[in-house]
């Protein structure tokens, strides 16, 4: 299909693609596949989980922890909760 310009050339209604607009429906396409696996929040929830593997061993090291010791404690467990529920709540909605 064609179009008439202004100037009364014809044009293309439609532009073809170039290397750039593939290259960017592949980054799209990468990101939708990211995206689908959610990568980023189970990296995010490993990570919190291995954080909260060195506290509790760093708590059941000493020798007499004290009660800002259990507080820090009872706080990272209270988020690692609260972290893991926002990630079940997270992603697409069927």
């Amino acid at each position: 299909m064609r179009v008439m310009s202004i100037h009364g050339m014809s044009t293309h209604a439609m532009p073809t693609q170039t290397d750039g607009s593939r290259q960017a429906m592949q980054r799209f396409n990468l990101r939708q596949e990211v995206d689908a696996w959610r990568v980023i929040p189970r990296l995010m929830l490993l990570l919190y989980a291995y954080q909260l593997y060195r506290v509790t061993e760093w708590f059941m090291g000493l020798d007499t922890p004290t009660n800002a010791h259990g507080l820090l404690i009872s706080t990272v467990y209270g988020a690692a909760a609260a972290f893991f529920g926002l990630y079940c709540n997270s992603g697409a909605k069927p």
